[in-house]
């Protein structure tokens, strides 16, 4: 999500994206073989609602995924591969790459030195022979706990050994919507952590960060448990439009999530229990305050038809 987010601000290159700053719009490309494009670009188009990004800084993004027939994987270590990558790179002309995840675009042994030293050498070919940035997602041993840092990197040393910043994305709480960032970098030492909280609305479709102040952090992370269960259940139920049952609750929240929220939020008297489906065992709740935003068309969606690379 934070990659898409920051991905959109540099397409845009709008100061005003959200908690993401580019004073120059910037083209980027995507090889992406993680989740499927629809679903990939569906993120997109809610987080560009979500950062209040223009239409153009869509036809300055381009995703590569592999071809549904099998026809074309973007392995960084073979010959086939790595030509159709540099070729969507020549065509498109980026001033950045995206890369992920690393762990899925070679057949090296990642803990093995010797075997990923190539394949961090073709980032730093690619980077300087098409003058554009290189960016690889990686993710960090269970060692890490939730904090991440340049030391804590899967895999071999030869990873972080050949990149100029380490960027660490950090969630200590997974009940939150939290995330602390910081960063290590070769030129100019440490920067952050500082904490954003991911907001989205199910009914708008938009997703986005927000930047959240030490003291909002702090306060975030000293909150009650009752009180967070019952914020997302309250979330959930203006997502599902004010009413719905438990079962419905339980798929977005969790189950224990579910019945300790609405026990919370009846203390509160701000739902209640709709008594004619008890006797089917439906159980339907509502918001006793039910007025939600008026619904925001979906003109944005007809957009985002990333173009995949050609053969």
């Amino acid at each position: 999500m934070l990659v898409i987010a920051s991905m959109l601000a540099l397409a845009d290159g709008n100061s005003n994206s959200g908690v993401f700053h580019c004073s120059k719009p910037k083209r980027v490309l995507y090889v992406q073989v993680e989740i499927g494009p629809s679903s990939f670009q569906d993120r997109v188009i809610r987080h560009k609602r979500g950062l209040g990004v223009s239409d153009e800084a869509l036809d300055r993004i381009r995703l590569l995924t592999p071809l549904p027939d099998g026809g074309f994987l973007p392995k960084l270590d073979d010959p086939e591969g790595l030509a159709h990558i540099r070729a969507a790179i020549e065509d498109f002309e980026p001033e950045l790459v995206v890369f992920d995840p690393l762990a899925r675009l070679h057949r090296a042994d990642e803990n093995n030195a010797t075997e990923m030293a190539p394949i961090m050498d073709t980032f730093l070919e690619i980077r300087d022979t098409f003058k554009c940035s290189v960016a690889a997602i990686h993710h960090a041993t269970k060692a890490a706990r939730g904090r991440p840092d340049i030391y804590t990197a899967r895999g071999s040393s030869a990873i972080t050994g050949a990149v100029d910043s380490v960027i660490c994305v950090s969630r200590d709480d997974h009940r939150l919507p939290v995330i602390e960032v910081s960063g290590n970098h070769r030129d100019f030492g440490d920067t952050g952590p500082f904490a954003l909280r991911f907001v989205h609305d199910d009914e708008d479709q938009t997703m986005g960060f927000e930047m959240l102040s030490a003291a909002e952090l702090h306060a975030e992370k000293r909150a009650p448990r009752t009180s967070r269960e019952a914020e997302a259940v309250e979330r959930a139920l203006r997502d599902l439009g004010g009413t719905a049952n438990r079962s419905a609750l339980a798929s977005k929240v969790g189950r224990g999530v579910a019945e300790r929220g609405l026990r919370h939020l009846e203390e509160l008297g701000m739902v209640e229990e709709d008594k004619r489906t008890r006797k089917n065992n439906a159980r339907i709740y509502q918001l006793r305050e039910t007025e939600l935003d008026d619904e925001v068309g979906d003109d944005d969606l007809a957009r985002g038809n990333f173009d995949e690379i050609p053969e």
